[in-house]
């Protein structure tokens, strides 16, 4: 028996309200669907969590807010260091080039600055944002999903109070609540989990001043160094944008440390280990963060799907947590958009998972190893791990993964750059200068070198792309009116290197099929139209 859905109708309804639920909130309502958001808490969060994106996910709120007001106090993260006990460097990663994606290669990120952008967006384009309201239960038909949520209240002491409930009707339903996932729980969805399991104390500060130079590696402490020391003391400092610090202190993830979650302890700690003071920073955050890989086995089970953390949790050594949950939040987000405006089947839902899975297993993968490589327990091991680094046995971050299977051109993926994430770069249209995404908006493009593509499709191919929201655009130095003028060189460059003449690019940015002539152009478009069992 399904409940009565006397509290409204609506296209998706997302529980949990972080960076997953914000984003799916901001893509879909902006694509003009009744969104519904519960989320348990009463406010945005407010304080930072995620201390790193990539420029992908920096494309990602890009089509999902203004990123100029997400990105105000963000800054680039130009280099990365693991380094042992006495500030050694062990592991030196320079990030100091851009991303593909036309952001810098990582950002230092002020993460509340990017909450508050993107819920302004989804807002504006009309989700309704049900903060103080948690999820209890999930129930399905064929046809739809019933999703029940109370009003929850705290008082001063911190005990919960329950208000009101209410159940709504939806097509689809995300969970994107946390790690600990009511909808996860409630659809039964077990997760495997990888070895390396520890914690964090996290200090979250600002500068009052300029900082002294950490450890000789990190002046002002403005490059994130981890310090490997042994006998679980390992620490590190993490910049957070243009003025916030974290300093983070290994942790017994199963220990009590309401001891340590003060500011007398803070900077005790920062004092004892780096020579800091009251003058030197404001602590203003005390919170530990225990840290380990999980991975759901299912991401869909009938209307409802799982993405950010109650989908995945890894290790934080490379930075892409976060970063996978914006993918989740984008991949999930352009496809209901399809099938919720009947421009193609349901059955193209059954690929995000398919896509996402061995995408963010490569994180998961790589960041465990990571982790058990920095903490080191026994000094002996350290320090032989320290003369291994020394002699250029240092690990390097797993190589970027790309799609091979999935929503892409056939026999495609094993030739980039099908699978790859496509370019972005400064373009100047129509009297205006920008990144290409923000002169043209987000969706599928349809891109050709030195020509129009539009000239190659007939009046019903140009009809599709103009249902599925495709963006058309031919590049050259100096455009005709026709054409748009690449300014930096970036997509000519990118079709050169890869010997095509046009590309097909999904909305999450992954390049669906390449052609090697300007003819081919038409045969790309009929393929994503068979693959998305795309509907008149």
């Amino acid at each position: 028996m399904t409940p009565d859905p006397a509290d409204g109708e609506f296209d998706v309804v997302i529980s949990g309200y972080g960076p997953t639920g914000l984003t799916a909130a901001s893509l879909l309502s902006g694509r003009g669907h009744r969104v519904c958001v519960f989320e348990r808490w009463p406010t945005l969060y407010g304080q930072p969590r995620m201390a790193t994106i990539d420029g992908e996910s920096a494309r990602i709120i890009q089509a999902a807010c203004d990123h100029e007001q997400a990105f105000r106090n963000s800054l680039p993260r130009r280099r990365y260091i693991l380094a042992n006990g006495d500030g050694e460097i062990l592991v030196d990663m320079p990030w100091d080039s851009e991303h593909i994606c036309g952001f810098p290669l990582r950002i230092s990120l002020h993460q509340p600055d990017v909450e508050d952008a993107i819920d302004q967006a989804a807002r504006r384009q009309g989700a309704e944002i049900n903060q103080g309201w948690e999820v209890r239960s999930v129930a399905q038909s064929d046809k739809a999903v019933f999703v029940t949520a109370q009003e929850r209240r705290i008082d001063s002491v911190g005990n919960v109070a329950w208000g009101r409930s209410r159940t709504v009707r939806a097509k689809f339903a995300i969970g994107a609540d946390g790690a600990r996932s009511t909808v996860r729980e409630s659809l039964g969805i077990e997760r495997e989990q990888w070895p390396y399991r520890n914690a964090w104390l996290s200090f979250d500060a600002v500068r009052r001043r300029a900082l002294p130079n950490i450890f000789g590696v990190s002046p002002d402490a403005e490059i994130a160094v981890i310090f490997c020391a042994p006998e679980g003391k390992a620490h590190s400092v993490i910049p957070l944008g243009a003025q916030h610090i974290r300093f983070n202190l290994e942790a017994n993830p199963d220990g009590d440390h309401g001891d340590k979650l003060n500011r007398e302890f803070a900077y005790h700690f920062l004092g004892e280990v780096y020579g800091l003071t009251e003058d030197d920073v404001d602590v203003y955050r005390y919170a530990v963060y225990p840290f380990e890989g999980r991975l759901t086995k299912h991401w869909r089970v009938g209307r409802v799907f799982l993405a950010g953390d109650a989908a995945h949790l890894m290790t934080p050594f490379l930075g892409q947590g976060g970063c996978s949950a914006l993918r989740d939040a984008i991949n999930l987000s352009w496809k209901l958009d399809l099938v919720l405006r009947g421009v193609a089947e349901e059955a193209i839902l059954d690929s995000y998972g398919a896509e996402r899975l061995p995408h963010v297993r490569v994180h998961i993968d790589g960041s465990d190893r990571l982790a058990a490589l920095a903490f080191v327990r026994d000094p002996e091991e350290a320090k032989a791990r320290d003369a291994y680094y020394r002699e250029g046995g240092a690990p390097s971050a797993p190589a970027e993964p790309f799609l091979t299977a999935g929503i892409l051109q056939s026999g495609g993926a094993a030739s980039p750059p099908v699978g790859h994430l496509a370019p972005q770069g400064i373009v100047r249209h129509a009297g205006r200068t920008g990144r290409f995404d923000d002169l043209f908006g987000w969706g599928f493009q349809l891109l050709g070198c030195r020509f129009d593509p539009a000239e190659q499709l007939d009046a019903d191919r140009s009809a599709f792309l103009q249902r599925i929201g495709c963006k058309v655009a031919g590049f050259d130095e100096l455009p005709e009116k026709t054409l748009v003028a690449d300014t930096e060189g970036v997509y000519l460059r990118y079709f050169e290197t890869h010997r095509i003449e046009a590309m097909l690019v999904r909305p999450d940015f992954t390049v669906f099929a390449a052609a090697r002539t300007a003819e081919e152009t038409a045969a790309m478009v009929d393929e994503l139209r068979m693959q998305l069992g795309a509907r008149d």
